[in-house]
């Protein structure tokens, strides 16, 4: 069964790049505006598209995570599609047979030191017995993201100014560019398959 990807509950409240850092890597002058709209809609393209190839969220955000029980994978360990996972905000909730939200979150094991991150269950806890309506039995909701803005590795944000040099010179989107290629050459290192 193929698992739908992790929703966003919390959307990031910053982007990893200013403005500013943008016009000087463009060799803007500081004080021309003209461009800021676009360029803003760019930093929030290339962070997308950066999250997108890595399979992290750069900027904290929260997620939700449907799982079906019977697609936990042998030996238990269940991974968290977004990573760095953080340690504060993990739940595990089940859905009873009114559809309701039952939190069992004190069942569950987080690992946040493993890229992706896991949770499993306890040992000495079992798994409750889904909702009959309700295809996803857990509900696993966790923060993924390296923290504020300026925590984002300098590797990340020097690709993302790539990406958005290659949007601000070819606007029209045509084929891929060299900017493409030093984006995800920049990336490749950090990049984790997906679960």
């Amino acid at each position: 069964m193929t698992r739908p990807a992790p929703q966003v509950n919390t959307a990031p409240t910053e982007e990893p790049l200013t403005i500013s850092e943008v016009r000087a890597h463009l060799e803007l002058e500081a004080s021309d505006t003209s461009h800021d709209d676009y360029l803003n809609s760019q930093v929030k393209t290339a962070r997308e598209a950066a999250e997108s190839y890595l399979n992290r969220a750069l900027v904290t955000r929260t997620y939700e995570q449907y799982l079906n029980l019977c697609d936990i994978p042998c030996g238990g360990k269940i991974p968290l599609a977004m990573s760095p996972i953080q340690s504060d905000g993990f739940k595990v909730e089940y859905l009873d047979d009114n559809g309701d939200r039952q939190e069992i979150t004190d069942r569950f094991v987080l690992n946040t030191m493993n890229i992706p991150g896991q949770c499993w269950l306890k040992s000495s806890a079992s798994y409750p017995t889904p909702g009959k309506d309700n295809p996803f039995g857990l509900v696993i909701t966790y923060k993924a993201g390296y923290g504020a803005a300026s925590a984002v590795p300098n590797r990340i944000k020097k690709a993302m100014l790539f990406k958005i040099g290659g949007f601000f010179l070819n606007r029209e989107g045509e084929g891929e560019t060299k900017t493409d290629e030093a984006f995800k050459k920049q990336l490749h290192p950090l990049r984790i398959h997906p679960v």
